[in-house]
């Protein structure tokens, strides 16, 4: 068991590095943001800046603005192909508390292990 505190001591170590890195990505994201507010969507930037190369470039991507209307087309032409294979823990969890049994569904158990100090 003396594991455990080598555990504990790892995890602390890294949950603070990762802290760290989680406030660099949000200054990047920030950056990032900043550099693109103002850009024209389907035009190509790039330049030579400070001895720094940039190239900057915009795609379209999708964002549902009405689910029920994106659903009921999914439904009406068969497409799931526009959706992402995944269950959703809570919903699958609550009909299984309400006993419902979901075809093409198992179940698998995930351990949990909690170690805080004394």
């Amino acid at each position: 068991m003396e594991n455990i505190s080598l555990y504990y001591e790892l995890r602390e170590k890294r949950l603070k590095l990762q802290r760290e890195a989680d406030e660099l990505e949000q200054q990047e994201k920030d950056i990032l943001y900043s550099l693109t507010a103002d850009l024209i969507p389907g035009r190509v930037y790039s330049g030579n800046l400070g001895g720094h190369s940039f190239k900057a470039t915009s795609k379209a991507v999708p964002i549902s603005q009405d689910w029920v209307k994106t659903l009921d087309f999914i439904k009406q032409t068969g497409s799931v192909d526009m959706l992402q294979k995944r269950l959703t823990e809570s919903a699958v969890i609550l009909r299984w508390d309400s006993g419902v049994d979901i075809p093409g569904i198992g179940r698998s158990d995930r351990w949990t292990v909690k170690v805080t100090k004394d």
